[in-house]
């Protein structure tokens, strides 16, 4: 197959030593400087966003702004949900161990 002949190709890296040498390319680093340089314009319209008549723009607004606050929630374990959890709660009367 095709698909095994590009594999051929493939070489591992020595021990020690990066794939990426340079590290991240300079137009990467300029975005990213450029995109902190706007972030108070940035926030005000998420601010001024939040006000909107149409109730979708208003959440999404929202959302952006207290993901950046307090971060994202996170996401569930591995949503299996078939699970049984549980939990003995003796009665109140009952005697404590130690």
């Amino acid at each position: 197959m095709s698909g095994d002949r590009r594999l051929n190709n493939l070489r591992p890296f020595p021990k020690g030593v990066s794939g990426n040498p340079s590290g991240t390319s300079k137009a990467v680093a300029e975005l990213r400087a450029l995109a902190r340089a706007n972030t108070t314009t940035g926030f005000n319209k998420l601010v001024e966003l939040m006000d909107s008549t149409d109730e979708r723009v208003a959440l999404m607004a929202a959302k952006e702004i207290l993901d950046r606050g307090h971060g994202r929630p996170s996401q569930a374990e591995d949503g299996n949900q078939d699970r049984t959890v549980v939990v003995n709660i003796p009665p109140l009367d009952a005697p404590r161990s130690s």
